[in-house]
């Protein structure tokens, strides 16, 4: 004969766990914050711990704007092949792998003079944040480059 057994706990779940009923338990706080983190759009610029420090070091902090203007320099950069790139920006020279956009080292206006920039294969001179219009580049016959487009052969890669 089979005889029936009955099960009740014998403690409240919501009890055990230390949190009050309706509150979040902070590790579901933590997961949802990683979530949340690999969800997010990725950094348009990151900086090694090297580039930081020589950053930190020489009391250099960006500003969101010049963030942005990396970022956009790093896409044109990308745009025309480079891959290991020389941004200048306002009297500061960063070099940057395109392809991971992490700036790798920072140099200071005073550093500049003398200074030879080696395994890089393109450059982008950003404007400062002054400046109320990009510079344009008028493209048409120019008789010193024997060119019918001089911006063209300007930034055609020499490969």
């Amino acid at each position: 004969m089979i005889t029936p057994i009955q099960l009740r706990a014998l403690h409240d779940p919501a009890q055990t766990s230390g949190t009050p009923p309706g509150a979040q338990p902070a590790a579901a706080g933590a997961f949802a914050r990683a979530l949340q983190s690999e969800l997010a759009p990725p950094p348009r610029v990151k900086f090694s711990a090297h580039a930081e420090h020589r950053m930190s070091e020489r009391g250099v902090e960006l500003t969101q704007s010049q963030l942005d203007q990396i970022g956009d320099a790093l896409d044109l950069a990308g745009q025309k092949g480079g891959r290991q790139t020389l941004l200048i920006l306002d009297g500061l020279a960063l070099v940057a792998s395109v392809p991971n956009r992490t700036v790798i080292t920072a140099l200071g206006n005073q550093e500049l003079d003398n200074a030879v920039f080696t395994n890089i294969d393109s450059a982008v001179l950003i404007g400062s944040e002054e400046e109320a219009e990009p510079d344009t580049i008028e493209t048409g016959p120019d008789p010193a480059w024997g060119s019918p487009l001089a911006a063209d052969r300007l930034t055609r890669p020499t490969n």
